[in-house]
């Protein structure tokens, strides 16, 4: 994914006629971070890519198909098997890893991630346009949301305006993981 990701926003940026420096400035990060990004040395956070789409006026979705999406066949219908067996790059330097798990839905109004908080991890905080649904399928998520904390376990879920702060902490021994669901108007 990263590969898919670095390539993707480099197309982007430049098909928008943006340099590295623009789009950090806009973005508040620095033109090493962007060229760390576009070379597939850093995994971006979510939080990161949601601003970065909003720069650059596209969705999130687009950093998540190779190539132009626009050009490629959307679906309008699409099935993910067996959740419980999806594996996601372990990004020490994040703290959690992700998967998009339906980037090729056409005219989408939210985005579908399998996230894996790793064991005494948190999430940096972030917040973005939209609402999120989240269902816990494995482990303890600390959720922090504005100034209130909730503790959620396997099978429990939260809903949550997704412009507040908020961050995910694994408070057990063990990797904590969920279905996020956001929700947002395509571009």
């Amino acid at each position: 994914m990263v590969i898919k990701v670095a390539k993707t926003i480099k197309e982007i940026r430049s098909r928008k006629g943006l340099t590295q420096e623009t789009l950090a400035a806009r973005a508040g990060l620095t033109r090493s971070y962007i060229s760390l990004i576009e070379s597939g040395k850093k995994t971006p956070a979510i939080a990161t890519l949601y601003k970065l789409a909003n720069i650059l006026n596209v969705s999130i979705s687009e950093f998540l198909v190779e190539g132009n999406i626009e050009e490629e066949k959307k679906e309008s219908s699409s099935i993910y098997k067996n959740i419980e067996k999806t594996e996601v790059e372990n990004n020490k330097s994040l703290g959690y890893g992700y998967e998009a798990l339906f980037p090729n839905i056409k005219n989408k109004m939210m985005e579908t991630f399998y996230i894996k908080v790793f064991a005494g991890n948190e999430t940096a905080e972030l917040s973005h346009d939209g609402e999120e649904f989240m269902l816990v399928i494995r482990g303890i998520l600390e959720v922090t949301h504005g100034n209130k904390q909730f503790v959620l376990q396997k099978g429990d879920s939260a809903y949550i305006d997704s412009t507040i702060k908020h961050k995910f902490k694994a408070i057990d021994k063990k990797d904590a993981e969920f279905l996020s669901i956001n929700t947002y108007k395509e571009k």
